[in-house]
């Protein structure tokens, strides 16, 4: 291993904190959590969305869980995003923040450690290029005799060749449309400020009137365009897969951290945060090809009940949502002892890729440090107690 990625995860660690992209060098045990989440991702593949819940304690491994699932995925040629949730910054109560939070932190096979969202769009103007080479389109009149060519037309017959293309993942929504296909004629001509209004639209930003006009202008339209809202974030969501899953990937695996601070929102924030969580359950049936992942601590299902219970609808509705809330989750326990034993000698090994081998004590003192820390761990302790705690351990060894 490399000294300073060791180095970046044994600082990540020491804090307490969970480098998602390098979690398979201390992994231990999961083995049949991650296969139940992985049924998932195979399923999504097939084009059938699912919402599953990772259910644990505080410091039980969830978003270390969340880093092990992002890795599959991204092997099997998924694009993926982890979206950490919070009241202020992106709160579940207002999904166009959360869309907007998707698209910016959106990474691929090909782009891991850094945002993907620019390489995606220029891998969709690529393959809108390909297409209307590849079709003929590029020089063959339209059906409009003032245009000329679909190249030329605009948002009219741009639109229908990009519906031929995604068709195998239905139709796309008319202002994700109009948005992809300002962008193509903005890039055409180098417009950069007409390629950034489009992408702050597709980043679930608001834009005011006159802007979503330019938008329109740029697609050749005049039909005006509306800000992605709550209400509508849930079909963008599916137009975002449909659009990933034609620029090449194979689905979307969305995953949604930190869930358990939806009581943090007040009533009413908390309210809406709940409803929209229905939304997205019920939503599943209508997307294709995105695995979408929730992470809850057990207090959540005290607020799941509760919330449920003040919901004005059907008590078929209420036992639909009980039952696909209880089939779909996975719950993450407290690592065994021997798993605590073998995570110690995991870190203990990176320790010494980042600091070097000599510096450390040897064998015998881990197996004396960490069978220590086992026999000091109390109920209330979790296992990102136990490593930050054996981390200091070794941190006082070097002095």
């Amino acid at each position: 291993m490399d000294d300073l990625v060791a180095a970046r995860i044994i600082e990540s660690l020491r804090t307490g904190e969970v480098p998602l992209d390098l979690v398979g060098y201390f992994t231990v045990g999961r083995a049949g959590e991650l296969s139940q989440a992985i049924q998932g991702l195979e399923a999504a593949e097939k084009g059938v969305s699912g919402l599953c819940f990772v259910n644990g304690p505080y410091g039980s491994g969830k978003t270390h869980f969340l880093g092990l699932l992002r890795a599959e995925a991204l092997r099997r040629h998924f694009a993926v995003t982890h979206v950490v949730l919070s009241s202020r910054s992106c709160p579940l109560d207002r999904l166009q923040v959360v869309f907007g939070a998707l698209m910016a932190q959106l990474n691929t096979p090909d782009c891991r450690d850094k945002p993907a969202f620019r390489s995606v769009l220029n891998a969709y103007i690529a393959m809108a290029e390909r297409e209307l080479i590849t079709t003929g389109l590029a020089s063959r009149p339209c059906r409009h005799p003032s245009c000329g060519s679909y190249l030329t037309c605009g948002y009219g017959c741009f639109a229908e060749l990009l519906t031929k293309t995604l068709a195998a993942d239905g139709p796309l929504t008319t202002g994700f449309h109009i948005v992809l296909t300002a962008y193509f004629n903005a890039n055409r001509s180098n417009d950069q400020a007409g390629m950034r209004l489009c992408e702050r639209w597709l980043l679930g930003q608001p834009l005011p009137a006159n802007e979503r006009r330019t938008i329109s202008r740029l697609a050749r339209i005049t039909q005006r365009i509306e800000s992605i809202s709550n209400e509508s974030a849930l079909s963008s969501f599916g137009d975002a897969a449909g659009f990933l899953r034609a620029v090449g990937y194979r689905g979307l695996l969305l995953m949604l951290d930190e869930a358990e601070m939806m009581p943090s929102a007040g009533r009413a924030g908390m309210t809406q945060s709940f409803l929209n969580l229905v939304s997205l359950m019920a939503f599943c049936k209508q997307w294709r090809n995105i695995l979408c992942v929730y992470a809850t601590t057990p207090f959540f299902d005290n607020v799941f009940r509760m919330q449920l219970g003040s919901l004005n609808v059907d008590v078929g509705v209420k036992e639909w949502l009980t039952e696909r809330y209880q089939a779909n989750q996975i719950v993450l326990s407290i690592p065994e002892r021997r798993d605590l034993v073998q995570l110690a000698s995991s870190i203990y090994s990176i320790y010494e890729a980042a600091f070097g081998a000599h510096r450390l004590p040897g064998q015998s003192w881990l197996a004396e440090e960490s069978q220590a820390m086992l026999n000091q761990m109390t109920a209330r302790d979790n296992t990102r107690d136990f490593v930050t705690g054996f981390i200091g351990r070794m941190d006082r060894a070097l002095q």
